[in-house]
């Protein structure tokens, strides 16, 4: 039986499956690791041996790797709820599968046509598990479920499992997953305390008007005759209008009645049940008994927990989506041309240089102020030739010059070239928000930031923070990645000390990548800083010809010669050696501030252990095995 339906659930996909035992007397999970689908037998082997003393799970994603982490799961058709309730039979969808694992409790899994990514599926556990009652703690990629038809030690004497059905549906991920206005209702949910069963029988809209007419206030009575627009705000007149019945003393049943019978009855309006505008009322009601109200919007644990959004690659190891951050570096270090290829990477789904791949193609938009519309030009038609994209045109539509690339199935980019874009206009402010509105962008490209805020000094954080913060404002409305491109000051130091301006500019920042040319020739090295991602290797792009044919030769380097010498120096201690931080820093000569981050990138890995010790929490680090498999380091033991 396990052999099919792990066969059922993996299909064709290939990686690694993580099985786990444990026992009462153990309190601990033991793991191990087998390559599906080559060691399936392997797997369904020890799985046999163990079940008849211990309880055995599995782990319904494959992993990349032989280590069960969130980073480590691959793409995945599998959808779960862990289920501790009887009415099993009842859930809507139905399940593809679905186990008893013990009296009362269930785990039930859909399973998907297609694989979708860890993101996607982990957001869709955690809605189905709010939606239809299961264990909201049990939606993590990596969770562990019980085996079907598996024994449960965890009583005694031992319940037995069993597999219920395996013939259910197989479903679009669309058919399961929330939609933005789910999420909200969630969340409204959670923050809604102790709201009672709507009653079997509730008074007339006349009986309300006849008993309580008196009470009802003028402003009611006149939103009560309005007939409202498509326009208007449905949900603050429908909320001013539970509040003011409220107040005037009418309970939240008399409150449901006339609501429900009212012209801005947004719930009747979209199709959705009376319980969500009795839930509605009733969060009315308890208003005067939740936190203060004073501009900030504050948010309870279940609301900061129903948020399921993870940092996603809009471009692989490039850039992530909705992230905001500079392309910054030297004079000529090729900035723009990298943003042009960025921009015409995503919208056209091409790989960026040729070699980094577009998860969530769309359209883009660029502001350039730097170079003229003839410059531009035969810059973008190399490009979009090298990418085997349509050769673009341009056209002037009112004050701006439009970049379009037409066709069949037009690249969507969009260009204002030129136009005097300023962010402390207001105008041009208003004029961008109304094209965000429209083209609802996957990224924005500012070139350059020092033209764009002219009049602002960058060394003053004061001046520059409204216009960083309307950035992330533009970012979280939009739902768009947002990337400006910028300059090194001069001098030496660290990059993220080189950003032109106050240091607010990279503290700000979620995802920079930083440019420096080598003197004498046309290569640029790309160091990447992305706040979201582990430590990733330098890029070296070799810019051929960037007018002609766009010709490009890209590698990545292995370690960049600072961590070279951190990696060396951890590894030439004996295992398990504990090397105090600040003979690191004297060893090597490297800066305090690249050693610290360093060290954390290797901590995260699993490679080295971090501690602080005495009065001063001085850090210590102490090499872990892992350390020393590590490919390419110089080991002197």
């Amino acid at each position: 039986m396990w052999e099919r339906l792990f066969q059922k659930i993996w299909g064709e996909a290939e990686g690694w499956a993580a099985i786990a035992r444990t026992t009462h007397e153990e309190g601990s999970f033991r793991q191990k690791f087998y390559k599906y689908p080559g060691q399936l037998h392997l797997l369904i082997s020890d799985l046999e041996v163990w079940s008849k003393w211990a309880s055995v799970y599995f782990c319904p994603a494959l992993l990349k790797e032989q280590r069960k982490t969130k980073q480590n799961v691959i793409e995945s058709r599998v959808i779960w709820i862990d289920y501790d309730r009887s009415d099993i039979e009842s859930v809507q969808p139905r399940p593809t599968l679905c186990w008893r694992t013990s009296k009362g409790k269930h785990q039930a899994v859909w399973l998907l046509k297609e694989p979708v990514s860890p993101r996607r599926g982990e957001e869709t556990n955690k809605y189905l598990a709010y939606q239809l009652g299961g264990d909201t703690g049990s939606w993590d990629m990596h969770h562990y479920l019980r085996v079907p038809g598996s024994q449960n030690f965890k009583y005694d004497p031992p319940q037995g499992g069993k597999l219920l059905w395996d013939d259910g549906p197989i479903y679009d991920i669309k058919d399961l997953e929330p939609t933005r206005q789910d999420i909200e209702h969630i969340k409204e949910e959670l923050n809604t305390p102790d709201i009672p069963d709507m009653p079997n029988t509730l008074p007339t809209y006349q009986e309300v008007i006849t008993r309580e007419g008196k009470k009802i206030p003028r402003t009611v009575w006149n939103r009560l005759n309005e007939k409202p627009t498509p326009d208007e705000d449905w949900s603050e007149v429908l909320w001013q209008i539970e509040r003011l019945l409220l107040e005037a003393g009418l309970s939240p049943e008399d409150v449901f009645v006339v609501a429900r019978e009212s012209p801005w009855n947004k719930y009747d309006r979209d199709g959705r049940p009376d319980r969500e505008l009795w839930r509605d009322v009733h969060k009315a009601a308890s208003e005067g008994q939740a936190a203060p109200s004073d501009g900030l919007n504050w948010m309870s644990l279940p609301e900061i927990l129903a948020h399921t959004d993870r940092p996603e690659w809009l471009v692989d190891g490039v850039w992530m989506q909705e992230a905001v951050g500079w392309i910054v570096g030297t004079a000529k270090s090729y900035k723009s041309v990298a943003s042009l290829d960025l921009a015409l990477s995503v919208a056209s789904g091409e790989p960026f240089l040729g070699q980094y791949e577009v998860h969530n193609p769309g359209p883009v938009l660029m502001i350039q102020e730097e170079d003229p519309a003839w410059r531009v030009a035969p810059r973008v038609s190399s490009i979009c030739e090298a990418k085997n994209i349509a050769t673009p045109r341009m056209f002037d539509e009112g004050d701006s010059t439009i970049l379009e690339i037409p066709g069949s199935d037009p690249v969507p980019m969009y260009a204002a070239i030129g136009d005097g874009f300023l962010f402390q206009d207001e105008e041009m402010q208003g004029h961008l928000e109304d094209a965000l509105d429209h083209f609802q962008p996957r990224l924005v490209v500012f070139d350059p930031w020092f033209m764009l805020s002219m009049g602002v000094d960058e060394y003053k954080s004061g001046e520059i923070a409204h216009f960083l913060d309307t950035i992330k404002k533009w970012r979280d409305q939009y739902g768009c990645a947002i990337a400006l491109i910028h300059h090194f000051r001069k001098g030496s130091g660290q990059n993220d000390e080189r950003i032109y301006g106050s240091g607010a500019l990279y503290w700000w920042s979620e995802n920079t990548l930083y440019m420096k040319r080598s003197r004498g020739s046309n290569i640029t090295g790309m160091a990447r800083d992305i706040k979201d991602a582990e430590h990733l290797p330098d890029i070296s792009v070799e810019f051929v010809d960037i007018m002609d044919e766009y010709s490009i030769n890209v590698s990545e380097e292995k370690q960049s010669p600072s961590e070279d010498k951190i990696v060396a120096f951890l590894a030439s201690a004996p295992v398990g050696a504990k090397i105090p931080k600040k003979r690191l820093v004297e060893a090597t000569g490297i800066s305090d501030r690249t050693v610290r981050k360093r060290l954390k990138e290797l901590h995260d890995q699993d490679l080295i252990m971090i501690e602080y010790k005495g009065q001063g929490g001085a850090m210590t680090i102490q090499t872990a095995p892992a350390l020393y498999d590590m490919e390419g380091v110089e080991m002197n033991l």
